[in-house]
């Protein structure tokens, strides 16, 4: 019998949840700005950066190492600062000010709080801690552990995130809006780990998910039944996050088969129609086309979905939704079609540096992978059955590697037949490739021309539809 203790604690979490909310009301505030000042210790201090759904502002430290943020605020909400590689989760609430006093190096353990919001953003770092205590914030070996020790970990962590929000309540000096989400925290959290559990651990463990003694199915249920319809709670990360999986989902159930291979609007349409049809809210269904069309845009580009993001802004009132997506339409000004692309210098095999500019006179198809990446891998046979059969076109074919280190890179060549021109991208992530190409996920294909244009910026993979794109195009 599949391990059913997940379950368990979460209608256990549904009962906590009953207890600890109440029916007070948001507080309110008439202000539309929020001010945050941040003074950093840090030997170099660097720019601040104040994110939602993307950066909506940021400040350069003075000579004392302080930062000053003034920006319009956008209702209660839990903002990400960040500064290099570093992150720290603060909440705010219109007209709040809050200073802070840091350590990059180390936000979470060094930070202090005056001003506004003080009781609630120490209380998310005490959340952290606890995290980190019961090993939420250790991913991998989060995922790793065998489904019981998974769930002891899910349930200390679970009991004491409860209890600080137990204590949080009682003491009655924290915003009742924050309040009531931090209540509905741990349920989300620990519903979401188990039900991407099995996913993971399979993945990480390289084991069959069959194997493994824990109900996936029963935890998917158990996600779907989370409340998807408190309009109050969207602020709240986690709840977002949810939303996410449930839409997954719900698509993976009741999206009509049969409109796959009828077109890119035929599918569009039909996840909408059920989108109406499971979540009652209109401003939940709202947010939900908000995220999934910025997804497709943010992973995938400009191309077909196009109509869709348009239509969406066309049509939403929310400041906040325009201002993302037109801020990810930006992204992709400099690699929209017809658009040159700078000279690019890869390392090859033999430690060589070939140009991109190389493969002029030809157009180029790219794929950027990487070794550890089993949807690439799993694009390999395609590649090499596509570049055998277009070998006598014009037309080059190019792999750049996004390995953390050329070694991985260099054995996989050695030991099998890649076909095509294989390249290693140096600063990976980081390198001016990437980068120009916002490159956020692998794997990824892109088409430019024989004159060094944007084709497309992403496009059809090895094994889609790719060859009616590549035989019009070389056609023309």
């Amino acid at each position: 019998m599949k391990n059913t203790a997940s379950i368990l604690i979460i209608f256990f979490s549904a009962a906590i949840t009953s207890i600890l909310l109440d029916s007070q009301a948001w507080a309110s505030n008439t202000s539309d700005e929020i001010i945050i000042t941040v003074q950093t210790f840090d030997f170099e201090p660097q720019e601040v950066e104040l994110h939602l759904f993307n950066k909506i502002a940021q400040a350069e430290p003075d000579d004392m190492g302080i930062s000053k943020i003034k920006t319009k605020a956008h209702g209660p909400a839990y903002y990400n600062l960040l500064s290099g590689r570093n992150r720290l989760e603060i909440f705010l609430l219109p007209g709040d000010s809050l200073h802070l006093e840091l350590n990059w190096s180390d936000p979470s353990g060094t930070v202090s709080f005056s001003g506004d919001r003080v009781i609630e953003n120490q209380f998310l770092i005490d959340k952290q801690k606890v995290k980190e205590d019961n090993g939420w914030n250790h991913f991998l070996e989060l995922y790793r552990s065998e489904p019981e020790d998974f769930q002891r970990k899910l349930d200390l962590g679970l009991y004491s995130i409860y209890g600080l929000v137990g204590e949080l309540k009682s003491e009655g000096k924290a915003d009742r809006s924050f309040v009531q989400m931090e209540i509905q925290y741990p349920g989300f959290r620990t519903a979401l780990m188990a039900a991407n559990y099995v996913q993971n651990h399979s993945r990480f463990n390289q084991v069959s998910p069959e194997e493994i003694d824990f109900s996936e199915e029963e935890a998917h249920q158990s996600l779907l039944k989370l409340n998807n319809n408190n309009v109050d709670l969207l602020p709240l990360p986690v709840f977002r996050e949810v939303l996410e999986l449930q839409r997954n989902l719900i698509w993976k159930e009741q999206v009509n088969q049969e409109v796959y291979g009828q077109g890119y609007d035929v599918v569009m349409e039909e996840r909408f129609r059920v989108l109406v049809e499971n979540f009652k809210s209109g401003e939940i269904v709202e947010f939900i086309k908000f995220d999934f069309l910025r997804f497709l845009m943010r992973r995938r580009g400009p191309g077909d979905v196009d109509s869709h993001f348009a239509c969406f802004l066309s049509e939403t009132e929310n400041p906040v939704y325009i201002q993302a997506m037109k801020a990810d339409l930006k992204i992709w000004e400099p690699i929209l079609p017809g658009k040159q692309i700078p000279d690019f210098a890869f390392e090859k095999r033999d430690g060589d540096t070939i140009w991109l500019s190389d493969l002029r006179g030809k157009m180029v198809y790219i794929d950027v992978w990487a070794t550890w990446c089993g949807p690439c891998l799993q694009e390999a046979p395609h590649w090499d059955k596509l570049v055998e059969e277009y070998s006598d076109r014009e037309i080059h074919f190019l792999a750049i590697s996004l390995d953390a280190v050329r070694d991985p890179w260099e054995n996989m060549l050695n030991s099998k037949e890649m076909k095509g021109i294989h390249v290693y991208a140096p600063g990976v992530w980081e390198s001016e490739f990437a980068r120009h190409f916002n490159v956020r996920g692998i794997p990824r294909f892109i088409l430019i021309d024989a004159e060094g244009r944007v084709i497309l910026p992403q496009t059809e993979r090895p094994s889609g539809n790719i060859r009616e794109r590549l035989d019009r195009l070389l056609k023309s």
